[in-house]
């Protein structure tokens, strides 16, 4: 196992990448060559990836290697049914009517959402919740950032959703919204592949 110092800051670079959708889907992650970028050894970067893929953000093949996640988009539609009914869960299930504290100083709407479902999941007060739905929020990350791309309305649209978290009466109507969003976004998974198909990096980014 590589020492922490390592470990940490090559996982985190590594998760960033994918998390982001910065490589193209189905595409090989090179341990040689990832470690080159990064100015560490092998071992850390093995390590990271093994990590990763435990958490479904990579994928291994004997004889083949690690590669980005290929989806399909009965993954993706399954992805976001299954977001919304622990949504759903955490908000029917809360024994408070406290408003919901939303992420100040946050400008990027893809950012704004995975914050704010995070926050709704703690709700339900059930740590497998919490836990599924942060594996959640980084695996549909890449398809947030895609929003922001195409629809010049998710920042407004991530603003209406956490003011209505923090609504004291919020129950059905944010319920109603999070259906909305959801449904939207299964509507467009045929979108989402395509572009996660070629990768969101710039030029040069790891």
């Amino acid at each position: 196992m590589s020492p922490s110092h390592v470990l940490e800051p090559t996982y985190a670079a590594i998760k960033n990448g994918l998390v982001t959708a910065s490589w193209p889907a189905g595409m090989r992650l090179e341990s040689a060559r990832i470690a080159d970028e990064l100015g560490v050894s092998i071992t850390p970067v093995r390590d990271s990836l093994n990590r990763l893929v435990g958490e479904r953000l990579a994928e291994l093949t004997p004889g083949d290697g690690f590669r980005v996640p290929l989806r399909s988009e009965q993954d993706v539609r399954d992805m976001f049914e299954i977001n919304l009914s622990l949504l759903r869960l955490a908000i029917e299930g809360e024994t408070t009517s406290t408003p919901t504290p939303v992420a100040g100083g946050i400008a990027d709407a893809a950012a704004r959402i995975d914050a704010l479902f995070e926050r709704l999941a703690s709700l339900s007060g059930n740590g497998e919740v919490q836990a599924s739905i942060r594996s959640l929020n980084d695996r549909l990350h890449g398809t947030r950032q895609i929003d922001a791309l195409v629809d010049p309305s998710a920042t407004v649209e991530a603003g209406n959703l956490e003011q209505l978290a923090q609504s004291s009466d919020r129950v059905q109507r944010l319920i109603h919204a999070l259906e909305l969003y959801h449904r939207t976004r299964i509507e467009r998974t045929a979108m989402y592949i395509r572009h996660l198909a070629v990768g969101l990096a710039q030029p040069g980014s790891l």
